[in-house]
């Protein structure tokens, strides 16, 4: 629903719904976080308290409570131009399945994938080998809450004020926003290189006495703050992600297979990660996984930026919208990866 929103927005309201959108995700994981360091205020035992659980399954009945009582239909949402919304009729399943497999011979997704891998990789590393092996308890909780409050800081310097900011176009805006987030990026890891190097800190050599906030200090406080900076530079990288899927097409059809294919990409990007931490790969060996991938994932994605465009959405052969030049004079074996870009 929240992906035919962002389609069926006027192109101006996109960023905005998108950095919205990417607030909420992460304002519910800093809300749990906080209620697990409320609710665990020993430091002593190594074990969340039962009363963090059900505090959590009362935040979520809140939630699926509100969501009844005060989401509309969209037949009754009217755009800020006086438009109805109009939601496209679904695809008979057999359509569907055909049109989510021809993603797999998508130029564009393809060229997105090592971004979308790279946005969920991550986590394993930074829960694990940062928050879950150096501090106590207490400590991690207060640590996630700060590393999801970084995260909607995140969404919403990168939507609001990189991605929103008049770059004079859309492939300006791909291009500039993409080098923000490349930025960030790579200087979050380098400073994590930095910090795992230098501390020599690996399995099985650990501080025998976990960092806590009551004992505060350096100690504490450096990693404490790189794990928040990985919260905001993870908020970059998804915010970014969201927002060039929704400039590729005006078609809800279209963008929910998009959005499928990156939650599906990311999952899979999660899962081998999660299995190299239970294959016991060292944290250094999964810390310089993280920092290739964040350097990788930029020149294909850099790639996809350039071929945004200003032009009005036109529907293609196929009846799909987009946004893409349509360059009639390209010929030859080198334009047929240019011409899968633009179909």
């Amino acid at each position: 629903m929240a992906h035919g929103i962002v389609q069926s927005a006027t192109l101006s309201k996109k960023i905005k719904i998108v950095t919205i959108a990417s607030l909420r995700t992460s304002e519910w994981p800093a809300e749990n976080s906080s209620a697990t360091a409320d609710t665990n205020t020993t430091e002593s035992v190594n074990e969340i308290s039962p009363v963090s659980y059900f505090v959590l399954v009362g935040v979520m009945c809140l939630g699926v409570l509100c969501a009844m009582l005060l989401l509309v239909h969209p037949s009754k949402v009217t755009k800020s131009n006086g438009e109805k919304v109009h939601i496209e009729p679904a695809k008979p399943f057999q359509e569907e399945i055909a049109d989510t497999f021809s993603l797999l011979t998508n130029a564009k997704m393809w060229l997105l994938s090592l971004l979308f891998v790279q946005s969920n990789w991550y986590y394993t590393f930074e829960f694990n080998a940062i928050n879950g092996s150096l501090f106590q308890p207490a400590s991690r909780g207060l640590n996630s809450a700060m590393y999801w409050s970084m995260q909607m800081l995140g969404s919403i310097v990168t939507g609001a004020i990189i991605l929103d900011r008049d770059w004079g176009s859309i492939r300006n805006s791909a291009v500039f926003g993409l080098a923000f987030v490349g930025v960030v990026n790579i200087v979050q890891w380098s400073l994590t290189a930095y910090y795992q190097f230098a501390n020599g800190y690996a399995r099985g050599n650990f501080p025998e006495s976990l960092f806590s906030i009551t004992t505060g200090g350096s100690d504490y406080w450096v990693p404490a703050a790189l794990f928040a900076f990985m919260g905001f530079a993870d908020a970059c990288v998804q915010t970014y992600a969201y927002w060039i899927i929704g400039s590729l097409s005006d078609s809800t059809n279209i963008t929910s297979q998009y959005f499928g294919y990156y939650k599906a990409v990311q999952s899979l990007g999660a899962a081998v990660a999660w299995g190299i931490e239970f294959g016991g790969v060292s944290y250094d060996v999964q810390m310089v996984i993280c920092t290739v991938l964040a350097v990788v994932c930029l020149p294909p994605a850099y790639v996809v930026a350039l071929r945004l465009t200003d032009l009005p959405a036109v529907p293609t052969a196929a009846g799909d919208i987009v946004r893409f030049p349509i360059d009639d004079t390209h010929n030859g074996l080198q334009h047929v990866f240019l011409d899968t870009l633009e179909d």
